[in-house]
């Protein structure tokens, strides 16, 4: 996970912004319709992969138009119906709430969110599909087993205090702010029995699984190649920090992708952050 800046200049936000305001539904409402030449729901995920370098914005692997699928943060289930899921009780809790996603929200919304929120393009993120793990599913594809436990996610890659806490450790296990074992959170799904980095954690370890052994393992060599290029530089401060700024930059001599970030380059910048003198 990387942070992401929401760039609202493109033609699907402009698009999805209209429907919004019109307090249309994105089930409903946001669709391509071939017949008529509309691509809403393509443009608006073409915006997104763009504003992520084509990175899934969980799980960091490449995404594509043909293989990336649109993430609501605030899930469209986010209805507030039962006395579990009251948003004053959520805020309490939470002080990372969900107003530093969608904005302000209005009093008249708080009981249905989810449906509120479904066109906030603030609310969207690319994702990947989630099945490069074998017999385990991450990010989109495990994220939809816990909707209706869950139906908010509590870490976001638009929190930029949230992401300079993530960490790698040597074996490509990610984590928040300090390692903590996953059997440490007894698989509580109820986020009113756990405090907010616990939340965090659950989401990184469980929600999203973003440490099934496809992806850990892919961390992993990363992080030895990184170390590897390192040893090349012979720890240089100046060549390593150049190295550093490939990755913090869109423009990527180091990918083979033009205009993108590769591959798990946060995982890089961690690893190369620690080399840099202040």
């Amino acid at each position: 996970m990387r942070y992401i800046v929401k760039d609202k200049k493109g033609k699907g936000f402009k698009a999805l912004s209209t429907k919004h305001l019109q307090g249309c539904s994105y089930t409903n409402d946001i669709k391509d319709d071939k017949t008529k030449g509309t691509t809403i729901r393509t443009d608006i995920l073409i915006d997104l992969l763009k504003e992520q370098n084509y990175n899934c914005a969980y799980c960091m692997k490449e995404i594509t138009i043909d293989n990336a699928t649109i993430e609501h943060i605030i899930s469209q289930s986010f209805n507030n119906n039962s006395t579990k899921y009251v948003y004053n009780k959520l805020v309490e809790k939470y002080t990372s709430n969900i107003e530093n996603i969608v904005g302000k929200i209005k009093t008249n919304d708080k009981n249905s969110i989810g449906n509120k929120h479904d066109t906030n393009y603030a609310n969207m993120l690319a994702v990947c599909k989630g099945n490069s793990c074998g017999n385990s599913s991450h990010c989109d594809a495990s994220r939809s087993v816990f909707q209706d436990k869950r139906p908010l996610l509590f870490i976001s890659p638009l929190n930029k205090i949230q992401m300079n806490n993530i960490r790698f450790s040597k074996t490509g296990l990610i984590y928040y702010k300090e390692p903590i074992a996953k059997e440490s959170l007894k698989a509580k799904r109820d986020y009113l029995n756990l405090d907010e980095d616990s939340n965090i954690r659950y989401d990184l370890y469980y929600v999203l699984n973003l440490n099934c052994d496809s992806i850990k393992e892919q961390r992993e060599r990363v992080l030895g190649a990184i170390k590897s290029v390192l040893i090349r530089l012979k720890f240089n401060h100046k060549m390593v920090k150049s190295y550093l700024a490939s990755f913090e930059t869109k423009d990527n001599r180091y990918s083979r992708f033009s205009e993108k970030y590769g591959e798990f380059s946060q995982v890089a910048i961690f690893e190369l952050k620690k080399h840099i003198k202040e």
